[in-house]
């Protein structure tokens, strides 16, 4: 497993606390609640292990020339 695949898990698992919290105005991420929303969080841990793990593909390898950049010259 490569070290940015687990700090990308890391900041998803937050943002998709985050997004939850606030899509649903707290109802599955406080008290009882959180039990849902601890499962959607294992629920795409398992997907993310499928994704990075089994398949072994790495965040560094997106395309990201996709994307039309402007050239900066110095």
């Amino acid at each position: 497993m490569h070290i940015l695949d687990f700090v990308m898990w890391i900041i998803l698992v937050i943002v998709l606390w985050q997004f939850m919290d606030w899509k649903w105005e707290g109802e599955y991420t406080e008290e009882l609640g959180s039990l849902i929303g601890l499962s959607i969080v294992l629920f795409f841990t398992v997907i993310y292990i499928i994704i990075f793990g089994v398949y072994d593909n790495n965040w560094s390898d997106i395309n990201f020339n996709r994307f039309k950049l402007p050239k900066i010259t110095w």
